[in-house]
């Protein structure tokens, strides 16, 4: 009696088992049929081929249909040999379009990829699973992504790096006021990659000072994910805190973090500069590191050349220039030469002076109003250079006006 109870149960077992199997070939065969027709699309596009190590690549995934789509998509865990893949924290994104008078809906999500070594690198196929509101039945089933791969060359930098579209090392807490012995200070200092995740932050070592005591707070990290952008910021942050028992002079020493830059594909340098803490009341110049004041002394020596060229400059100039009257050039000759290249307000006012020199009045002779009433009324004619030389000649001709001298006579009335 049992056996039998056991057979009947075994049977309806494997019925069950075949008709689950068959309901899921089915269900395969039918989406598989939206498929084949094109009325289900998925694509794998990748932002970059050619990336270097620690360089993120941006796969967008998205599946368009010609029928909306039930449920989100849903990732499988993904493992891609020396690298780091990380889906996307925004999630989803749910859309529709028209094309060619047919509306599409589509759903799509990106997958991070860090590559740590260089090399050939293939994000593998996976499966998705799906479900076509068709009317009102619905189809599910999976669709399958295709591969998509990149290449991984080295940087050419032996130091360690980070790798973003942007990034900046500050630090902050550095205080002007005066120390004493026993003050603390605490640094700040905080490396931001835009494009990168915090997994791929380098370890922040706080330098030592000789003569302090160094207290050094738990590292932080932190992804920020700007939705405008789109783009994950990767965030470190580190809290440093010195204490000085004695004076004298402490210096953190400079900091370097090596960036590669991904829009113009070349490594640079992020750097802070060394911070100097003095510790008591030294004078102003000793307080100062040895370079700045061998700038300060420098900064003496040229104002005192450039006070003792200021006195020989004011010596030179007190001496008599014997030669100028020699090398000036004549009134005349300036006169008749603004004449020939038409500069006729220039020529009035050498003819002026020409006439005060002379003491004669410009105002007897017609060719000077000629020359007036042609300049002011901006005549094409102008005034000729044989005119010039006439009106010279009778400013040389006509006896200029003498002052007559003024002779004391003794006499009361000598006429």
């Amino acid at each position: 009696m049992n056996r039998v109870k056991f057979q009947n149960l075994f049977i309806q077992s494997l019925l069950i088992l075949c008709a689950l199997f068959t309901s899921q070939n089915l269900l395969a065969s039918e989406l598989q049929s939206y498929i084949d027709k094109g009325d289900i699309k998925v694509s794998v596009e990748l932002d970059s081929d050619k990336v270097v190590p620690r360089e993120q690549v941006q796969a967008t995934l998205e599946i368009v249909s010609k029928y909306p789509l039930k449920d989100e998509i849903v990732l499988p865990y993904l493992n891609v040999d020396n690298g780091i893949v990380k889906s996307d924290e925004q999630g989803v994104l749910r859309s529709s379009k028209m094309v060619d008078g047919e509306r599409w809906y589509s759903q799509s999500t990106k997958i991070y990829v860090y590559p740590m070594q260089q090399g050939r690198f293939v994000l593998p196929s996976f499966d998705v699973a799906v479900t076509l509101l068709d009317d009102k039945t619905s189809v599910s089933g999976a669709i399958q992504t295709p591969e998509a791969g990149f290449d991984v060359t080295a940087s050419g930098s032996q130091l360690e790096y980070v790798a973003g579209s942007a990034a900046s090392f500050t630090v902050t807490g550095a205080s002007e006021e005066e120390l004493e012995s026993g003050d603390a200070v605490t640094l700040t200092y905080v490396l931001s990659v835009k494009d990168s995740h915090t997994m791929l932050l380098p370890e922040f070592k706080a330098a030592e000072i000789a003569g302090a005591e160094r207290y050094v707070k738990p590292l932080q990290k932190e992804n920020q994910y700007n939705r405008l952008s789109k783009s994950n910021t990767a965030i470190l942050t580190q809290e440093v805190t010195y204490i000085f028992p004695n004076e004298g002079h402490f210096t953190v020493p400079s900091q370097t973090v090596q960036w590669w830059e991904t829009e113009s594909k070349s490594m640079k340098t992020l750097e802070l500069d060394q911070q100097v803490f003095v510790v008591g009341t030294p004078s102003l110049l000793s307080s100062l590191p040895k370079l700045d004041q061998i700038w300060v002394y420098a900064l003496l020596g040229v104002i005192a050349l450039l006070w003792a060229l200021k006195l020989a400059f004011n010596k030179i100039k007190r001496v008599p220039r014997l030669t100028s009257k020699q090398t000036k050039v004549p009134l005349s000759k300036l006169f008749l030469n603004a004449v020939k290249h038409k500069e006729y307000d220039k020529a009035i006012n050498l003819a002026r002076e020409l006439s005060q020199v002379k003491g004669v009045e410009l105002e007897r002779f017609p060719l000077w109003q000629e020359m007036l009433e042609q300049t002011y009324s901006k005549s094409n004619e102008g005034f000729t250079h044989e005119k010039a030389m006439e009106l010279l000649r009778l400013m040389s001709t006509v006896p200029s006006k003498q002052k007559t001298s003024f002779k004391f006579d003794w006499r009361l009335n000598p006429h």
